[in-house]
């Protein structure tokens, strides 16, 4: 029987980045005007084709200078405000979120305003001599927020029941999949069996693809808090879901049923990063059998959405190695896609009370 214990260490996600001119951690990534005019240019005519009647399309202002827009058959492109952009009912185009990741640059492109919601295609491009701009779209890949400020983000308008908005192109399973009907903490074991069949307790095939794992508040203490900064003034806080929350569903989780490598899959900047340590410990009829220590990175994006990317086979002292089943897993392949209520709902699931002294 092997018994698992997981320690999660939290690590901010900050990318330090080295550009002509020095900059502190502070300010934001800039890069020679004849280099960004390349991108903001390409890109726009990339997606704003000729057009038979005149229209107007609005591009946030924010880092863009009006001399990098092209010129388009019967396209103006006007530089909007911040305000300007959240005003307008599909927001403006942005271009936000320029970042170094190794040898070659990422910027988030779409529509959206700066102070709530944006959406849309992450791009790349690595720079060459004289400025020169070698540009392309990541395939099967994307970026989206909602609304968001100091602390975690919170979604604008979120009511019990949604999940985050920010499911990754490919892997929409409520916004388009099988789950699209279900709500966290609202649907019950009826509504998951009408879906995946009576058989479907806790784990069940959710495609040939994926297993899907489902969870369900119980009438008991969910989990507990301690405060006090000393031992005589310490205080133990239990938690327990509200009678109304009692079997409705707490989280999902998909796992893949074969390998799927997010190796070269980019993070929106709704996105953030700590890595997972586990311990998998062995036990057999002579005693303890050793142990298997493994990483996983977990990208999370504060509204309860969660991508498991396994990183590395740290330690393994077993005493009897089994023999692997299926192809052996490898750096960044994906593990599992969690959804989960966002913390700020807990005030409304659960009560608790003091646990009395002993």
């Amino acid at each position: 029987m092997i018994r698992l214990i997981s320690i999660v260490f939290f690590v901010a996600a900050f990318f330090t980045v080295n550009v002509a001119a020095q900059e502190s951690a502070d300010e934001p990534l800039t890069l020679p005007d004849t280099v960004m005019q390349q991108v903001v240019s390409r890109i726009l005519k990339w997606n704003f084709r000729p057009s038979p009647q005149p229209r107007s399309i609005l591009v946030a202002e924010r880092g863009i200078k009006s001399e990098w827009l092209p010129e388009i058959r019967n396209i103006r492109f006007e530089l909007a405000s911040d305000n300007d952009a959240l005003k307008a009912k599909d927001g403006a185009f942005l271009f936000e979120g320029l970042k170094q990741v190794g040898r070659h640059y990422s910027i988030n492109v779409g529509w959206g305003d700066y102070e709530c919601q944006g959406s849309g295609d992450i791009w790349k491009f690595a720079v060459g001599k004289n400025d020169r701009v070698r540009l392309w779209r990541v395939e099967d890949s994307g970026w989206g927020r909602g609304c968001g400020g100091n602390g975690p983000p919170k979604i604008k308008g979120l009511t019990l029941g949604e999940v985050s908005p920010n499911e990754l192109p490919g892997y929409e399973f409520f916004k388009k999949g099988k789950l699209r009907s279900i709500r966290l903490a609202i649907s019950t074991k009826a509504d998951i069996r009408r879906i995946f069949g009576d058989t479907c307790e806790s784990t069940c095939d959710y495609d040939e693809i994926w297993k899907i794992q489902v969870n369900y508040f119980e009438d008991r203490i969910s989990f507990t808090r301690t405060s006090g900064e000393t031992k005589e003034s310490e205080t133990e806080t239990e938690y327990f879901p509200n009678p109304e929350f009692v079997d409705k569903l707490e989280s999902v989780r998909l796992t893949p049923k074969k390998r799927i490598s997010f190796l070269t899959i980019a993070f929106p900047g709704t996105f953030g990063s700590n890595n997972r340590y586990s311990i998998d410990d062995d036990w057999d009829e002579n005693g303890f059998a050793g142990a298997i220590h493994t990483t996983t990175k977990i990208h999370a994006d504060g509204y309860g959405l969660e991508y498991a990317i396994f990183e590395a086979e740290t330690f393994n002292n077993l005493r009897n190695k089994k023999p692997r089943v299926g192809e052996p897993v490898r750096k960044g392949d994906l593990t599992s896609i969690e959804y989960s209520i966002p913390r700020s709902f807990e005030d409304v699931i659960f009560a608790n009370r003091v646990k009395a002294r002993k």
